[in-house]
């Protein structure tokens, strides 16, 4: 994920940060709103839109190997286990067909 840049759109930065940290084209035409999060944490709230798409060039690979030293595709019923909780949240929404959630970390 990553920060909106000035100037920017939602979709533009979606587009900028799967290319910078995947290696993926996707193109803003293609991807449909999946899930919004109200987040709050002992730092302050955010407000996180996910994004999906079927669509897209190039090769899944991390390009911040610091981060993640590998990235695979999974089948969204057999995720593993070691989901952020904040992940896992917003996946059962999704799976349940759930646009918008709340969460709290603190």
């Amino acid at each position: 994920g990553g920060t909106i840049e000035s100037r920017e759109f939602a979709s533009e930065t979606l587009v900028r940060e799967t290319l910078e940290e995947a290696g993926i084209v996707i193109k803003p035409e293609h991807l449909v709103l999946a899930h919004v999060l109200h987040k709050k944490t002992n730092s302050g709230q955010r407000i996180t839109l996910y994004f999906k798409t079927s669509l897209w060039e190039g090769k899944l690979r991390s390009k911040e190997p610091e981060k993640f030293k590998k990235v695979v595709w999974f089948p969204l019923y057999s995720l593993p286990k070691n989901l952020t909780p904040t992940v896992a949240h917003v996946l059962e929404k999704y799976r349940r067909g759930i646009l918008f959630s709340e969460f709290s970390s603190k």
